[in-house]
Parts: structure tokens; sequence; C-alpha cells
């Protein structure tokens, strides 16, 4: 619970506050600490905000998977809640007691009322163990979303975080503030894809196709970016650098100006 409140706070909110003031205000301060707002000649202020920023990053997740374990518990308790009341027995308004549609069975003849004597157990299967069935309790496993053709898709603030994308066809998709972190989009094709401000952080974009993307306010920080193609894609304002690539791998990247970063 002392991490709960301590994640609401880094976001400036008030606990119980609803996941889309969560997301609001993880955007409001994002912007408000990127470094690249910042003097590139101020080294202790940028180590600052880049930390700054790492923990804003970490408290909007800790707080949507607490969002999101708080929905499935509700889901499983109106489940159980309703499953006990249509197995309640209904009962006579004048008694009170289970009403019966049926008749209690009649007694068996005298000479059949003695019953036999139950089966001995076999040996084998009284010292048989126990059969484990925590195999059929496991999980279920997210699909993988590989190759999939989502290309022109409006998934705007979707959540992709760790799911496996590579070889899709994203192309001219709709992903602003879709939540990428650690999402694997190798050999993906993003062209004319709209990521502004999306979160890649630690995403595998290697040999992806970003050409013409618009990447704006987009966290890449730590991400693989190796040999992917970048050709005309949005990462400035002007002359300011508007996409988060600090501890990126560029090797082999081809950048906006279609310069090879080496």
């Amino acid at each position: 619970m002392h991490d709960l409140q301590c994640w609401y706070r880094i976001l400036e909110l008030e606990p119980g506050a609803s996941l889309e003031e969560v997301n609001q205000a993880y955007k409001d301060l994002a912007v408000v600490w990127h470094p690249d707002r910042l003097p590139q000649n101020m080294p202790r202020l940028q180590e600052k905000a880049q930390a700054k920023l790492q923990e804003i990053n970490h408290a909007r997740d800790r707080l949507r998977e607490h969002s999101q374990k708080q929905s499935q518990s509700n889901s499983n308790n109106g489940q159980r809640s309703g499953a006990a009341r249509s197995a309640a027995p209904s009962r006579s308004r004048r008694t009170g007691n289970p009403v019966s549609s049926s008749r209690p069975p009649a007694k068996p003849p005298a000479e059949t009322r003695s019953a036999a004597p139950p089966p001995k157990t076999p040996p084998a299967a009284a010292s048989r163990p126990a059969q484990n069935n925590s195999s059929t309790h496991k999980p279920p496993q997210r699909p993988d979303l590989s190759n999939v053709n989502w290309a022109g898709a409006d998934l705007k603030e979707r959540d992709f975080s760790g799911r496996n994308l590579s070889q899709a066809d994203l192309s001219n998709a709709n992903l602003q503030d879709a939540f990428l972190h650690r999402t694997n989009l190798q050999d993906a094709n993003l062209s004319g894809a709209n990521l502004f401000r999306a979160n890649l952080l630690q995403a595998n974009l290697s040999n992806a196709n970003l050409r013409e993307a618009n990447l704006i306010g987009t966290d890449l920080s730590g991400a693989d970016l190796s040999n992917a193609d970048l050709t005309g894609a949005k990462i400035r304002a002007g002359n300011r650098m508007m996409a988060r690539l600090i501890g990126a791998n560029l090797t082999g990247t081809i950048m906006p100006d279609g310069t090879v970063y080496q």
C-alpha cells in the first residue's frame, strides 16, 4: 500500500485516480521533464531529468498493472456472487424449507434393506499418489502477434507491452500514446505510422521500417534500432530533437536525413 501511494504521489495524483487520469498525468510530466527541453551543456540537469523521467515511467507502469489486477479481481468477484445466487435453493413461502418437486423414494423390501458391504480398496489404488492437476490451472498465455496485419489501424493508447509483434504490418497505423515497452517489433513495417508520444522503452526495433514515421515525443530509451530505416521520420521540431534516444542502439541505423549511423 505504501508503494501504491508513492506511485500516485510521483505522478502528482490523489490515491484512487482513474487509469485515464494516470495516463494524462504521465503525458504532462513527460513533456515537462523531457531532457531535450533542457540545455545540452548542463549535464547535471540532464541527468536529473533522465532520472525523473524513468521514475515517472515506472510509476505509470506500476499503476497500470494495479488497475488491471483490480479490474480482474472485481470481475472474478462478480462471477462468484452470481454463481452463489443461482445455486441457492428456492424455499417455501410458508415453511421456509427448500421446495422439492420429487417425492421421497419408497423404502425397499425388508429382505433388501441391509446394504452390501463397501468393496475393498485394492492395495495398489490405496498407495497410488494423488494426481497433480496443477498443470490444468496455468494462466492463459497472451497470443503471438507476429506477422499481424494492422495497416492503417487505430491503435491509440493500446497496450502491447512485452508482446511479440515481429514482422507485423503497422504501416500508417495510429499508435499515438501506445504502450510498447519492451515490445518485439523486429522487422516490423511501421512506415508512416503515428508514434506520437508512444512508449517504446527498451523495444526491439532492429531492421524495422520506420520511414516517414512520426516519432515526435516518442520514448526510445534503451531501444534496439540497429539497421532500422528512419528515412524521412519526424524526430525534430525545428532544430530541437523531440524523440528520446538515450541508450538506444543505433548501429547501422539509417537516420532521417539518409545517413547511416556508425
